[in-house]
């Protein structure tokens, strides 16, 4: 560039007596980058290594602890702190010679630039007078110039030329300050701000953070994970690269970037970056033949690599792409590649538009899916758009594949049995199920996802369909995860998550209250267990005893009535004179307002399970005795309460009759289960409630103690015990007995009830129950019984005793803010609840024994 800096100052002034001379520096890059390069060296030596590990010591991430060598790490811990220390440093005068070298190529092309433009400029000023007119006079250079045109000509120049004098004055100042500022900087050393300047210029790539770890800048090119992608495609299939130490660095750049819990999502600004860097590594991927699902599978399975290392590249491909797909981690599904939205979004089914994405080609791409994300460490939640159409469509898939249309002549697809779609959904599930607001969206609305991007042909009743109506290897555990948030959520204390649980709630029981979804989740194929047709409830265990704890959670809004004109669903309790019914709720508060019809629906999916039902009726006559107690604390008038506690059991009976006679069976065999679910459950009240109220919720109640035990686990030992010991054969008096099948039935399920009250408030001590002989014992543990029927034939005497003997002679300083007639309460409250109680399992009969 100077000889033509010469040439164009010759023609200037040999024409016009012009010359322009910006001034240079005898800095080379090529020399300042070499030196860069030497002290890099210097650094990688600094750790113990080898300089062969110089070429990707800042390309690509290393792992921390192996990045010093062995010579250094045995030395101890401290020694090697201060190694690092001293890499470190010296790795920033490399990445600080790099700045100098960039900031001296840029003035040099600056100068460079003003050459050109000086060049040309001369140029455009000789051709402007140049010309055969006569009279014109001859100069140094033999043309022929026209007086007037030289003269505008040189003018103009001469302006050019002090605008290019102006700007390579500014240039070289900026430059010297520029040599100024690396002087500083070098003296300054590697403070965090002069490495994240070096590491956001790209001057340092990853060496600053393969030095020191976590809390180092982290430089996220975009353009650079395309190269990362071809580097990790060497080494897959079966002409693969054996894993080296490229492998690893690459390895562990990937995990570092897409890792879900990553340093890197803690910056706003690296996760731009980071989620651009993914998108741009999954595209070049996907680009492979059939998508990145399949390929990476078959690439990895049929690959060098070990079992070990398969599983550990899988891992990370899969984790990646959960974090992409993360709406908080900068991603979403607009960037997420091609063949994950297609998954996602499924194949058409029965009655939908055709696509051109076949069913085994899905089947493919979920098996695909499913092999990279068994081998994550499982703590990736995938984002809510994804999770919620990856949900709906497999929901969808085992909706066609479990119903019987897929097994008739035309309808058979047999890449998608039940059998075959149980582990890669069970898989999947397991991710996309973690995400809240995706499972909310699915069960609060019929129609989940509409206008979300990817969102196809769903419909809340048919995904429930298939991922309930599926008979799942893992007794549902899995697909639990759809609904075990909301019992968790039903008393938060954050309103939002509150009113989605509820949401949530409403719509599950609205879903299974329907014709269609009710039928078919009343006969799911059992084959897989060798069984017939069963409810979904006895087929998968755990998933019915999710649905036990969202009853236990709920339980309130089951005395709730929805009378003519109401609005069902997660609503307001009304601010009017029938608010004065809802003793359990308050005026303004949100609650499920639940048809009679759907209540029965969901109510009998549970008690079909002989291991819930029990469990199902504890918790409603741990509800009695809570709303019995509202009454006797004045918290609820006698009225409503007794007919929420009421209404509430004669739900829980009419759902149990409903469900056996559909079952088959006689009315008298029906009444007969009923009273064995009965008689384990009062063994379950009577054994939980003393140890409940001591040690859960003493202030709150016996009842709200019995649930909250409850809740925690339905299928608890205790049950399993209970049920054992129920095993007997009920006589008719004993199954009349605990059905309530008389008045006299109905005074001493009042009366235990009260008194169970009056222990818990302290009314009443165990001493004194127990010297008028009304508790029993069962392994050395006297309690007392929640049903008569465990005092065997003298239980009418016993009630005489317990109500004329010991409540009727409780001192009055002892009731704790009770009713000083407590007894007049007790019985009070007996009549109005048999005023209200419409036994639907017996015609009601009035017996001889003795009354109040």
């Amino acid at each position: 560039m100077s000889d033509d800096l010469s040439s164009h100052n010759s023609t200037a002034r040999d024409t016009f007596g012009l010359s322009f001379n910006p001034k240079d520096t005898e800095a080379e890059y090529s020399t300042i980058m070499d030196a860069a390069d030497g002290i890099t060296d210097i650094a990688v030596r600094t750790l113990g290594r080898s300089t062969d590990l110089k070429d990707d010591f800042d390309k690509l991430a290393m792992d921390y602890t192996h990045v010093i060598g062995a010579q250094i790490r045995n030395q101890g811990d401290g020694n090697e702190g201060m190694w690092r220390q001293a890499s470190y440093a010296v790795n920033y005068c490399a990445g600080e010679t790099r700045s100098w070298a960039a900031e001296v190529k840029d003035f040099k092309k600056k100068r460079n630039n003003l050459i050109k433009e000086w060049g040309d400029a001369v140029k455009a000023a000789v051709d402007k007078v140049q010309s055969d007119s006569p009279g014109s006079h001859s100069l140094l250079m033999g043309g022929v110039f026209d007086k007037k045109e030289y003269k505008l000509a040189k003018k103009e120049l001469s302006g050019k030329l002090e605008e290019l004098n102006d700007r390579a004055s500014n240039d070289w100042k900026k430059f010297k300050q520029k040599a100024e500022d690396y002087g500083d900087n070098l003296k300054e050393g590697p403070t965090p701000e002069n490495v994240k300047r070096l590491v956001d210029a790209g001057h340092i790539g990853w060496s600053a953070y393969n030095i020191k770890g976590r809390g180092e800048p982290l430089p996220l090119k975009p353009k650079d994970a395309a190269k990362l992608a071809r580097t990790l495609d060497k080494y897959l299939g079966p002409d693969g690269k054996e894993p080296d130490q490229a492998y690893q660095n690459a390895l562990l750049t990937l995990q570092i970037v897409g890792g879900y819990n990553s340093v890197v999502y803690d910056n706003p600004i690296h996760k731009v970056q980071a989620s651009s860097y993914l998108e741009r590594f999954y595209s070049e991927l996907d680009e492979k033949d059939g998508g990145l699902l399949r390929y990476l599978k078959k690439g990895i399975e049929d690959s060098s690599l070990n079992n070990e290392e398969k599983a550990q590249l899988a891992g990370a491909l899969g984790e990646g792409l959960l974090t992409l797909s993360s709406e908080d981690h900068g991603g979403g599904w607009s960037r997420l590649p091609e063949s994950m939205q297609r998954v996602a979004e499924g194949p058409a089914l029965s009655g939908e538009p055709p696509k051109p994405y076949h069913h085994i080609a899905w089947k493919q791409d979920l098996d695909g899916l499913a092999y990279l994300l068994e081998s994550t460490d499982g703590r990736a939640v995938p984002g809510s758009s994804f999770s919620t159409t990856m949900t709906s469509t497999l929901g969808r898939v085992l909706n066609e594949a479990n119903s019987d249309a897929s097994s008739g002549p035309d309808g058979v697809i047999p890449e998608l049995t039940p059998r075959s779609l149980d582990g890669p959904a069970k898989t999947i599930l397991g991710f996309t199920l973690e995400n809240e607001d995706a499972n909310y969206a699915i069960l609060a609305t019929p129609d989940p996802g509409k206008g979300e991007p990817g969102h196809g042909h769903y419909h809340r009743d048919d995904i429930i369909k298939g991922l309930f109506g599926h008979n799942w290897s893992d007794d549902g555990r899995t697909v639990s995860k759809l609904i075990n948030w909301i019992p968790e959520n039903a008393d938060s204390q954050v309103s939002w998550k509150r009113d989605h649980a509820g949401e949530a709630a409403y719509g599950l029981i609205e879903a299974l209250a329907d014709k269609e979804v009710a039928e078919a989740l009343r006969n799911v194929d059992n084959s897989i267990k060798g069984e017939d047709k069963t409810a979904f409830t006895e087929q998968n265990n755990e998933l019915a005893g999710n649905l036990t704890k969202i009853y236990i959670a709920y339980i309130d809004d089951f005395t709730l009535e929805v009378e003519s004109g109401d609005k069902a669903g997660y609503v307001e309790v009304p601010e009017d004179e029938r608010s004065e019914g809802f003793p359990l709720h308050t005026p303004g508060e949100k609650a499920m307002f639940i048809p009679e019809s759907s209540q029965n629906n969901f109510l009998r999916f549970l008690v079909t399970n002989d291991k819930l039902a029990p469990t199902v009726l504890a918790a409603t006559e741990a509800e009695e005795q809570r709303i019995f107690e509202k009454y006797l604390t004045g918290e609820g008038r006698i009225t409503a309460t007794a007919d929420s506690a009421a209404s509430l059991r004669g739900v829980v009976d009419g759902a149990m009759l409903d469900e056996y006679i559909d079952e088959g069976r006689e009315k008298k065999e029906a009444k007969k289960a009923a009273a064995k679910n009965w008689e384990t459950a009062y063994a379950i009240v009577g054994g939980t409630a003393s140890a409940a109220a001591g040690a859960a919720h003493p202030a709150a109640g016996a009842g709200v103690a019995i649930l909250t035990e409850l809740g925690k686990e339905p299928f608890k030992e205790l049950v399993e015990d209970k049920l054992k010991e129920g095993e007997e054969e009920p006589d008719d008096d004993e199954i009349n007995s605990m059905i309530l099948g008389s008045d006299s039935d109905i005074q001493r399920h009042v009366m235990l009830q009260g008194t169970q009250i009056l222990v818990n408030n302290g009314a009443l001590s165990m001493e004194t129950l127990d010297n008028a002989g009304l508790l029993v014992d069962q392994g050395g543990k006297p309690y007392l019984p929640a049903h008569a029927h465990e005092w065997g034939a003298g239980r009418s005497g016993k009630i005489d005793v317990l109500r004329d003997d010991v409540i009727d002679n409780i001192p009055s300083k002892d009731l704790n803010g009770l009713p000083e007639d407590i007894k007049k309460a007790i019985v009070d409250y007996k009549k109005a609840y048999q005023e209200q109680y419409d036994n639907p399992l017996v015609e009601k009969t009035i017996d001889d024994d003795k009354e109040d």
